[in-house]
């Protein structure tokens, strides 16, 4: 491959050496890339996301479904997917209709919701269990709820 770089990269064809170009038939494969943070790999880490989200690594999983190929990634980031508990709902105001389907299909997978804040509304009835504050304003807020191991 090395040879056939450097000789291509002086200038001769692809074709000339005997190779085809275009692109590799496309294959019935999905696949999925996902970050590896340092919360689950290093121990006493600071879990909080800025812009940068603190990516020490990616995982990639490759299946025929995006669901078996989300589920791979999930598995090697993460070490196992959970199949029930709390799954922690932080929703722009602007983008809460567009979730609520979401939720509820989580909440029929069997996961309870635990939004750090609500305003209000029937989806505060239905799926709230816990009320925080924001980070850097009041306590509790999503931080601790995460240190806490109060989501799956």
């Amino acid at each position: 491959m090395v040879e056939l770089a450097t000789r291509v990269m002086r200038g001769e064809k692809l074709r000339d050496l005997g190779y085809e170009t275009g692109l590799c038939p496309a294959a019935p494969l999905v696949a999925v890339k996902a970050p590896v943070f340092s919360t689950v790999k290093l121990a006493l880490v600071d879990s909080a996301l800025g812009p940068e989200m603190k990516s020490t690594g990616e995982v990639m999983g490759i299946d025929i479904s995006l669901g078996a190929a989300l589920e791979k990634a999930f598995v090697a980031a993460l070490g196992s997917v959970p199949t029930k508990g709390a799954v922690l709902c932080s929703i722009a105001d602007s983008d809460k209709a567009e979730a609520l389907p979401i939720v509820a299909q989580l909440s029929a997978l069997g996961f309870g919701s635990t939004p750090p804040r609500h305003r209000g509304g029937p989806e505060r009835r239905r799926y709230q269990r816990h009320r925080g504050g924001r980070i850097g304003q009041s306590r509790p807020n999503v931080l601790d709820i995460i240190d806490e191991g109060r989501v799956s």
